[in-house]
């Protein structure tokens, strides 16, 4: 029952990443894409906007992950 819970989560939100990142909701298979290609896909999304400038992380060194996301306009 757990276990599904977690994977119910997971699935949920890769769907919601499907419909917010750009190239996934054009691809007209979007419904079909593996979830590593979703992942993938994040992350050039997100390596595009930090390049850009319209992303900046700040990062927490004793841990080095990302802790927040500021969108700059």
């Amino acid at each position: 029952m757990i276990e599904k819970k977690r994977r119910d989560r997971i699935n949920a939100s890769l769907g919601e990443l499907r419909r917010l990142v750009p190239a996934a909701a054009r691809d007209p298979h979007s419904g079909k894409l593996e979830k590593a290609e979703i992942l993938q896909l994040t992350v050039e999304h997100l390596r595009t906007l930090r390049s850009k400038g319209k992303i900046v992380h700040f990062f927490q060194p004793s841990r080095l992950r990302a802790t927040r996301v500021y969108r700059l306009n």
